[in-house]
């Protein structure tokens, strides 16, 4: 698997579970932990990831729904954008 198809994957886990150990995500992905390390280090220095003792943590993806007042104005705004 290529480091950038690896990286994607790893943030695809990630926005699922939200949290992950590193040794899930090597059994996952099927590689060593110095190579997941270099990935995380990578992500991280990105500002994609957090890395705390024994998890992994994906930053900027929030359990919470928008409000009916943003979606509406995000409606509003891709409708405009649409017609212009």
């Amino acid at each position: 698997m290529a480091h950038i198809q690896r990286r994607q994957e790893i943030l695809d886990l990630l926005k699922i579970k939200k949290q992950l150990s590193p040794k899930t995500l090597c059994e996952r992905l099927h590689v060593s932990t110095a190579t997941l390390r270099r990935d995380l280090v990578l992500l991280e220095q990105e500002g994609l990831i957090k890395r705390f003792h024994g998890v992994v943590s994906i930053i900027g993806v929030s359990n919470v729904e928008p409000s009916y007042q943003q979606r509406a104005l995000e409606q509003r705004l891709e409708k405009i954008i649409f017609v212009i």
